[in-house]
């Protein structure tokens, strides 16, 4: 079965499971780093939304073997626990004044999105775009957003400095930073703590995790005025960060004997092989001065803090 079958006898069988109150439509969805997905939506008949659930990686289930019965069930169980339980008010979007609080930052890549900048607010950092977005809602389900484009200032009547003005003061409130060792981090979050000889081997390279408490792009906590300044200040030492995804950076203590190049080709190399495109922020390392105050992409841009 070819991948266009495989969305249409999908599409199929989904509605087959659901009464003809229910709309099932198929959409391509233009994500980060140019990446475009095919998503599936369930609307309720007198709903207005409804979780995309993306179908790529089902049709990669499918070549390994899996039976098209089970993925259906499967996205019937992902659609059951994330469906809305009412609309969403689109008028209270026109409105700037309901949104303002809402408005938040994230970071791309420049170059991989330039397609999509000419249709969003953004400024230019490093080899980053600052773009915007609405945080609609936020839980352990999951977040509702709206990525901010130039249409939306146009009725907003806002500007790109007004809304970056905003976001600045909105995102370290609403997102505040955590940083933290990558080890102790990992042990919460893994079923089974690692084992001691990790730990040890850990302390000989620090590595620390910068995101934000709900680590959700978290990576622009970079942007967070006197931030960098303050880490360099518990480390006591200039640092290095690698880019682990649009949610997060890793800061390494600068040591004697780091090579960058080794770094860059790590991280190329993750990057290649353990981050999926649409998460990947960039492919080399950055360097925080302590005492200069300064931001340098490796290795030839410089930005003041």
């Amino acid at each position: 079965m070819t991948y266009q079958q495989f969305l249409t006898e999908i599409q199929l069988q989904i509605h087959s499971l659901f009464d003809t109150d229910v709309t099932i439509q198929l959409h391509k969805i233009q994500k980060n780093n140019g990446v475009t997905l095919d998503g599936l939506t369930i609307l309720q008949k007198g709903c207005n939304i409804s979780p995309t659930i993306y179908l790529n990686d089902y049709y990669k289930e499918y070549q390994a073997g899996k039976s098209i019965h089970n993925i259906i069930l499967h996205i019937r169980e992902i659609y059951r626990a994330y469906r809305p339980s009412s609309s969403v008010d689109v008028a209270f979007f026109t409105n700037f004044e309901n949104v303002r609080h809402r408005i938040l930052f994230k970071l791309i890549h420049y170059q991989k999105n330039e397609e999509l900048l000419k249709e969003i607010p953004h400024f230019r950092y490093l080899d980053f775009a600052v773009v915007f977005y609405c945080l609609l809602s936020s839980s352990s389900q999951g977040n509702a957003t709206i990525l901010i484009r130039s249409t939306h200032l146009s009725y907003w009547n806002v500007s790109a400095d007004a809304l970056y003005s905003y976001a600045l003061e909105n995102t370290p409130a609403q997102l505040p930073a955590d940083f933290e060792p990558l080890m102790p981090l990992l042990n919460k979050l893994m079923p089974m703590p690692f084992p001691a000889d990790s730990m040890e081997e850990e302390s000989e390279t620090p590595l620390y995790v910068l995101t934000n408490k709900a680590r959700l792009y978290g990576a622009s906590c970079i942007l967070y005025p006197n931030l960098l300044d303050s880490i360099a200040d518990k480390l006591t030492c200039d640092f290095y960060l690698i880019p682990s995804s649009i949610h997060e950076f890793l800061i390494l203590p600068v040591l004697p004997g780091t090579c960058i190049q080794d770094l860059n080709a790590m991280i190329h190399e993750v990057n290649s092989t353990q981050v999926e495109e649409e998460e990947i922020l960039s492919d080399h390392a950055y360097f925080y001065s302590h005492s200069e105050k300064l931001l340098t992409s490796m290795p030839e841009e410089r930005t003041t803090i």
